[in-house]
């Protein structure tokens, strides 16, 4: 007897009442998570698409937004595992801050087709603070928005809500477009 297939990351979003309430737009996009397809050749992003890209981690990761000629906006909604714990049964804090991180810049190279980034974007701060726990095992909607843009510079804020709406966690980030590669 086989396996049944694992269902895919935007099946089991999608799968999650409150979560399904937030993606019945007809013109949302709603897929994985960019960072979370290892590329071959490469250690760019293999922490998000292989050190916690499991079931015991981040079990599933995805993005929903508008198309637009400029992306102002991304939701992302991510389920934790218990592999991610600082605390028994509370996600560890640095752990929420590179899930902010990774999602604040998906929302940043949103923009780069759209010619508002060339050279990708870099994350010069990143300020978290923390309203409540992050429960492990769990699913968590992520509401990023670009505050104000002032030349290359991409002024962010971020917030981590639960099911309910309540907010456990927000962050305030400045991202930079690089003018070359690193």
């Amino acid at each position: 007897m086989e396996p049944e297939p694992k269902p895919s990351e935007v099946e089991h979003i999608k799968s999650i009442p409150w979560c399904a309430a937030h993606l019945t737009a007809a013109d949302l996009v709603v897929e994985p998570a960019t960072t979370r397809t290892r590329r071959p050749n490469t250690t760019m992003d293999i922490f998000i698409s292989a050190t916690v890209n499991t079931p015991d981690t981040i079990k599933a990761w995805v993005t929903a937004h508008r198309p637009s000629t400029r992306a102002d906006e991304l939701r992302a909604f991510v389920t934790l595992g218990t592999q991610l714990d600082g605390y028994a049964g509370v996600c560890h804090g640095g752990v929420v801050a590179v899930i902010f991180d990774e999602t604040l810049g998906m929302l940043s190279m949103a923009n780069a087709p759209r010619g508002l980034a060339h050279g990708g974007y870099m994350t010069a701060y990143l300020n978290t603070t923390f309203k409540g726990p992050v429960r492990t095992p769990g699913t968590y909607m992520l509401v990023v928005e670009v505050a104000r843009r002032q030349g290359r510079k991409l002024f962010m804020t971020a917030r981590w809500e639960d099911e309910r709406g309540a907010e456990l966690a927000r962050a305030e980030a400045l991202f930079v477009a690089m003018t070359s590669k690193i």
